[in-house]
């Protein structure tokens, strides 16, 4: 059971990854012990570690790669990710505060994923996510912690910021380049070899069989099968995977 890229990608880059062991052997304890764990922030009683911290970089570099960023580019997003960690750790702590869990939102929302992939059941769920190499515990907690945030941004924030019509409008008009985008066209392709030779002449069988795959394809697709799966096991294309 596979779960296509966009599921471990989109959400804070698809889902959390397993964090490796560190490369290098912890740091001595000046009481002759062994590190066990690095804090590199504290925002108020919590800490962020630096196993949250790698772990952070690589679902960022990860997601990165999907939207086919440069190295400058991924590198250049390496300067705020501790900034970002304490800015989301302060809305978390906000949250606790507030009393928002975000569970109730959690289960819907990955109930909502589980539809979205055709799997019978939440354990299923969990199963895709751990043939992925994805620990299924960070996963739903980034899920979380997106909610968390969200909901104390709306009611902390949102609430206290109104805009006039009018103003709204003047904005607009002030930052309309802004706002500019080139025509652009995004293509998720299946591509179905019709075995064409190269003297141009094509094989009756070979067109009846590209013809009745490529019905075949449509059909799956039309009743609700995943075109990323569908993609990689059917298509002929070099896009295929």
């Amino acid at each position: 059971m596979l779960l296509s890229p966009i599921l471990l990608g989109a959400l804070l880059a698809a889902g959390a990854q397993t964090t490796k062991p560190p490369a290098s052997p912890a740091p001595g304890s000046p009481y002759g012990g062994v590190v066990v764990e690095e804090a590199v922030a504290r925002v108020n009683d919590e800490i962020i570690t630096r196993s949250d911290y790698d772990r952070a970089m690589k679902e960022m570099d990860d997601e990165a790669r999907q939207r086919g960023a440069s190295m400058q580019q991924i590198s250049e997003g390496h300067k705020d990710l501790l900034r970002n960690l304490i800015d989301q750790q302060l809305w978390l702590s906000k949250g606790k505060e507030l009393g928002i869990t975000g569970e109730t939102e959690m289960v819907k929302r990955l109930d909502e994923i589980r539809k979205q992939y055709h799997l019978e059941s939440m354990e299923d769920l969990e199963k895709a996510a751990k043939e992925q190499g994805v620990s299924y515990e960070d996963f739903k907690a980034n899920i979380r912690n997106q909610i968390i945030t969200q909901q104390v941004m709306r009611d902390e924030v949102g609430r206290r910021v109104q805009f006039t019509p009018g103003e709204v409008q003047r904005y607009f008009e002030a930052h309309k380049d802004d706002y500019a985008q080139p025509e652009s066209v995004h293509l998720s392709e299946i591509l179905v070899s019709t075995g064409t030779g190269d003297a141009g002449t094509d094989d009756p069988q070979k067109l009846a069989t590209a013809k009745a795959k490529a019905e075949d394809t449509a059909a799956k697709l039309k009743s609700g099968a995943d075109f990323d799966q569908l993609a990689r096991s059917s298509s002929d294309g070099p896009t295929a995977a």
